[in-house]
C-alpha cells in the first residue's frame, strides 16, 4: 500500500517531513512494535496531522518504488510505503 498526499507549500513540506522524522525516531526507540505495524502507525497519525496543515487527496496506490518525497504536476507529494 502506499499513499500520496498532496501538499500545497513547499513549507507544508518541509514541516510535514521534519515533523514525520521526529516521529519516526521517537516511536522506533520507544515502541517494540514490528514494522508493519508501526508504519501502519505512523500513516494514522501523518494522516491526522496533514488535515491540520492543509487539504490532501490520498491515492492508494500509486508506485513510487523507493522515492519518499518527490513533486508531482509542480504540487508536492508525500509519500509513504508499507509493506502489505
Amino acid at each position: 500500500m502506499t499513499m500520496c498526499i498532496y501538499i500545497t507549500t513547499t513549507q507544508s513540506l518541509e514541516i510535514v517531513k521534519v515533523k514525520v522524522i521526529l516521529l519516526y525516531k521517537a516511536l522506533y526507540k520507544k515502541l517494540l512494535f514490528r514494522k508493519l505495524q508501526l508504519s501502519s502507525f505512523i500513516i494514522s497519525l501523518l494522516k491526522f496531522h496533514i488535515k491540520h496543515i492543509t487539504k490532501y487527496e490520498s491515492i492508494k496506490e500509486l508506485d513510487a518504488e523507493n522515492e519518499c518525497w518527490y513533486n508531482v504536476k509542480e504540487k508536492w507529494c508525500v509519500v509513504l510505503k508499507t509493506n502489505d
